[in-house]
């Protein structure tokens, strides 16, 4: 660490700087004042000039030293056109010193340069400063990151983050961005908090992203097509089959085998086994039901609750249909009450033809 360098260094004179300062002061007062420079690059998009002393980058760096001592070691200006002058300084003060700034600003660029230099200090700083920040807005970012520079533990991080909190991550903004093998790893995960529906409709906005970004038509097969491997991840089987039949069964999105084939699941899982789609569950478990309320003790004379007596009667009577109702004779009403719980009976049996696949 050099403390308050840069105002130390502005008030020092040059005449006596190198009976003041430490070994490593001196060469970075060397460097911040561009001393006896044997190498120089020609830096960003306005190729701007920086040197650097050579033996300072070769201890530093094993790419530096094949660079200026190889077969084709490098003999003139070296050109670093990828990066911007203010962000390459700062890297190469990172080696004379050990030291420097990272922030959300330069990071990403400091860890490329570390990364094609093969400098690990300054690798292992910004991993660290990438996995600080790791929330749900940054998950996604981190885990394409991770991918991108190879950095496995940064990765497995943050897909570890977006497990514990899928519900929150998959219904944002930001894992739209992700690569095709990233989200793979996401859907793959049997650690996944989310239920199957939110994994399903996230896989379809990533696709409909996807397309956009490819130019390609947003239909149900080019969704299918743009999500490639990770398709093959969504747990058909776990979706409620309701939402199954109302939403995938009308979708292009599967083909008529695999309709008919989780269909039969759905329909009698012990004896259509599935072959094409996983049935292991995930880790988000459904929220337990909620307790019904106990009824209202019946009144003796009206046959409501006692709660209820002085109200409104429920189920549909207006005022004074339940007079009307229980007007007439025992047979009489016997009659009405019949017709009624027939109608009741159809209604359920209607809706049980619709629902057959919930039964299951």
């Amino acid at each position: 660490m050099i403390p308050h360098r840069d105002r130390k260094f502005r008030a020092m004179e040059m005449r006596d700087w190198q009976a003041h300062l430490s070994a490593l002061e001196c060469n970075h007062h060397m460097f911040e004042n561009q001393i006896h420079c044997d190498v120089n690059f020609r830096v960003g998009s306005r190729g701007q000039v920086l040197g650097a002393h050579r033996y300072v980058l070769e201890s530093r760096s094993d790419v530096f030293t094949v660079m200026f001592h190889g077969p084709l070691a490098e003999t003139g200006i070296i050109d670093v056109p990828e990066v911007e002058f203010d962000d390459f300084k700062e890297f190469l003060r990172f080696l004379y010193t050990d030291d420097g700034p990272i922030d959300a600003d330069n990071v990403l660029v400091l860890l490329y340069l570390a990364k094609k230099y093969n400098v690990d200090t300054l690798v292992r700083r910004c991993v660290a400063f990438l996995g600080d920040s790791l929330c749900a807005e940054t998950a996604c970012f981190l885990m394409e990151q991770g991918h991108i520079f190879s950095e496995e533990g940064l990765r497995l991080k943050a897909l570890n983050y977006i497990c514990e909190h899928a519900r929150v991550v998959l219904n944002g903004p930001h894992v739209h961005d992700i690569c095709n093998r990233c989200l793979a790893s996401v859907f793959r995960s049997d650690l996944l908090r989310a239920p199957e529906v939110e994994v399903y409709e996230c896989a379809l906005r990533w696709a409909a992203a996807e397309c956009e970004r490819r130019g390609r038509a947003d239909s149900g097969w080019d969704r299918r097509t743009v999500l490639g491997a990770s398709f093959s991840y969504i747990r058909f089987p776990l979706l409620p089959a309701r939402y199954f039949l109302d939403h995938v069964m009308r979708y292009d999105i599967l083909t008529l085998r695999e309709k008919l084939e989780l269909t039969r699941f759905f329909l009698d899982s012990d004896k259509y086994p599935l072959q094409t789609f996983s049935v292991r569950p995930r880790a988000f478990k459904d929220p337990p039901p909620l307790i019904p309320k106990k009824k209202a003790p019946m009144h003796p004379e009206t046959g409501s609750s006692s709660s209820t007596a002085q109200q409104q009667p429920r189920g549909g009577w207006q005022a004074g249909e339940q007079a009307q109702f229980l007007a007439g004779t025992v047979n009489d009403v016997r009659r009405r009450l019949s017709a009624r719980q027939r109608g009741i009976t159809r209604g359920i049996s209607f809706a049980a033809r619709l629902s057959i696949f919930e039964s299951l």
